[in-house]
């Protein structure tokens, strides 16, 4: 008896100097000065009054639901719990970690549809979005559970051992006095967000407001290069994300609680591009159909309400910036409190909502560059069938002659050399009406 108590005590001692070290090399190695998540786990576990509300998603869910506007109107008390990039396994964890320490009434399950892809939790490379949840979560077997999930076996020492990420660093004295001395800083310490002139910047309850202006004119849709992480829509009951939308369904069900599917709003231009959008909104639909659920889908939104093509409303071509999040805020509690009916603010298809506004072009998908061939591929994007316009061309290159690429053609595809910067002209018409000539222009 003896033996084992002592060697249980040894175990013991084991464990503890374990964790120990392990915390003070996390200290010491990992940088989470900026982390918003740091943040938002903080609030949610000190929070002293039950909340009733939760917005659970992506970046898109984070930056668009602001908890503040929707309680003056719901008279409620919500929580954002979005994080960047966050897939349907962490939005399951979110809400099991949510109710462990409230008693929600309502979640809306932001659902971009980039969480519909074809990637296997087990064969992930990409971990960050895993660790912003994990690294900030308090000690629990579903929190084990969730880190053996969501990667292979490669992963683990990363997973758990916080400072095996930035191991290189252990003997860079400059990184770590630079780091412990961010460290010491009041609003760290406090967990105060205190960085001026960011991109965003954590607000209040998970809300984080992109404040700045983008860095485009948004006439181009977000640039890819070869090998950038592209995940494409997959709509079979065979994915992961679809199993793990399955696993929050049947547990807000047990918990009653009532879920709500939603989606946030995007640049119009940036839905038309994706191809299979209407498939995908129809594919959510039919889940929310079969278990009973309502979906909001804000891409298919009035603009007597809000406006997806009014781009002082985003801050680049997929996010909204604070101006954005604001009006959209209101215009969801107005929905959700009954001051706005569904037939009035929703569409039933996109194709529906693009034929109620007159034709115009948008801009231009793309550049995909292709460094093989050296040249960038575009394509412009209007709300009308591609036969129904007709497009003319134009590229001022800074250096070099000035070129047409086509004349007055259905054809909306079209080429320019990789390492070329200029300016991109393109006369457009409908072919009803050739007579009126509109102008876009835009710098590539």
């Amino acid at each position: 008896m003896k033996t084992l108590l002592k060697q249980s005590f040894f175990v013991f001692i084991f464990i503890i100097l374990f964790l120990g070290v392990g915390e003070f090399l996390r200290y010491i190695l990992i940088d989470d000065t900026k982390s918003f998540t740091r943040i938002m786990f903080h609030e949610l576990y000190t929070s002293k009054k039950n909340i009733d509300i939760a917005f659970v998603g992506s970046s898109h869910c984070m930056n668009s639901f602001i908890p503040s506007i929707i309680d003056k109107k719901l008279d409620s008390y919500s929580f954002n719990l979005g994080s960047s990039s966050q897939c349907l396994d962490g939005s399951y964890l979110m809400i099991q970690e949510l109710c462990s320490f409230n008693k929600p009434k309502q979640i809306y399950l932001e659902l971009y549809y980039g969480v519909a892809n074809k990637e296997e939790y087990k064969s992930r490379k990409q971990m960050t979005n895993t660790y912003i949840l994990s690294d900030y979560m308090k000690p629990s077997l579903r929190k084990i559970i969730y880190l053996l999930n969501a990667s292979s076996k490669d992963y683990y020492d990363n997973s758990f051992i916080l400072a095996r990420r930035n191991w290189k660093k252990i003997f860079d004295f400059d990184y770590i006095f630079n780091l412990i001395k961010k460290k010491k800083i009041e609003s760290y310490k406090n967990y105060q967000w205190n960085f001026k002139k960011q991109q965003a910047d954590y607000v209040e309850r998970g809300f984080v407001s992109y404040n700045m202006k983008g860095k485009n004119n948004f006439y181009w849709t977000k640039p890819r290069k070869d090998g950038a992480f592209k995940k494409a829509i997959s709509l079979t009951e065979k994915n992961n994300w679809y199993k793990s939308l399955l696993q929050i369904i049947n547990y807000c069900k047990n918990k009653n609680i009532k879920l709500t599917f939603v989606i946030a709003p995007e640049p119009e231009i940036t839905i038309i591009k994706v191809k299979k959008y209407q498939k995908y909104h129809d594919f959510i639909k039919n889940i929310a159909d079969k278990y009973d659920l309502d979906f909001l889908d804000f891409n298919f939104c009035n603009a007597k309400y809000f406006d997806t093509n009014n781009l002082n409303l985003f801050y680049d071509s997929q996010h909204l910036k604070r101006q954005g999040s604001e009006e959209f805020s209101n215009i969801f509690a107005d929905f959700v409190i009954g001051k706005i009916s569904r037939e009035d603010l929703f569409y039933n298809t996109l194709e529906e909502k693009l034929n109620s506004e007159k034709p115009n072009v948008l801009g231009f998908a793309g550049p995909y560059e292709n460094s093989k061939s050296k040249i960038c591929e575009g394509y412009v994007v209007s709300n009308r069938d591609e036969k129904n316009i007709e497009y003319k061309i134009e590229m001022k290159p800074k250096e070099g002659k000035n070129r047409i690429i086509q004349d007055y053609s259905i054809n909306n595809k079209f080429t320019f050399p990789i390492d070329e910067h200029g300016e991109l002209t393109v006369h457009w018409r409908l072919i009803s009406n050739k007579d009126k000539i509109n102008v876009i222009v835009a710098d590539y």
